[in-house]
């Protein structure tokens, strides 16, 4: 019964000392990027290479989710102010043409006047860290705004940083998002733990 209690107490422990570790790693990460976001109101910091927008999902008919859609409109404001003469439209293209994240944002930029020639898509941006080091490693990108919801930006200007790039954020937090934004919020807690460690191993 003692030993029983005792592997309890250490079991707890290591529960505790994990999610410390967890919720450590993350909080440094949010605070390590934090300056590095910006407002859409803000001055441009300069020669940016292009807008990265992150795709994350889209509707059974093909449209934009809320989140993309919101992505979208920041990315194209930031355009239309003079940010960058690139749009770069990354997400999961690999199954078009029934799914085709790139190529719904390149339908939603047409549709409110972006010109074709400053889209650039890249269909196998089918994560965070592909879409960020293929837009170097693909396109050429040095000097770079990511447009992703608040809670997404500090992982992947994280990562964009730890690539090389110069990059600065854009939040396209627009609305609230229902109940699993809470859930998304939590996975993405696990999500910096582990790019975090992949970084700092690889």
């Amino acid at each position: 019964m003692i030993v029983l209690r005792r592997l309890l107490l250490l079991l707890l422990a290591l529960c505790v000392l994990g999610a410390a570790l967890a919720f450590g790693i993350s909080g440094w990460m949010v605070l390590h990027e934090r300056n590095a976001v910006l407002s859409a109101e803000d001055q441009p910091p300069g020669d940016l290479d292009a807008i990265l927008v992150l795709g994350c999902g889209l509707d059974a008919d093909g449209a934009p989710k809320p989140m993309l859609h919101d992505r979208m409109t920041v990315a194209i404001d930031l355009y239309n102010k003079g940010w960058a003469d690139k749009l770069l439209l990354s997400g999961d293209g690999t199954r078009a043409p029934d799914y085709d994240e790139p190529g719904a944002m390149e339908t939603f930029a047409l549709a409110r006047g972006v010109p074709k020639e400053a889209l650039v898509l890249d269909r196998e941006g089918v994560n965070t860290d592909a879409s960020v080091r293929r837009a170097r490693d693909e396109f050429g990108v040095k000097r770079v705004v990511l447009v992703t919801q608040e809670y997404h930006l500090y992982r992947a200007l994280y990562l964009a940083e730890s690539y090389g790039l110069e990059a600065h954020g854009v939040s396209a937090t627009l609305r609230t998002y229902g109940p699993k934004q809470i859930i998304w919020s939590a996975r993405e807690v696990l999500a910096r733990d582990k790019d975090f460690a992949r970084m700092v191993f690889r």
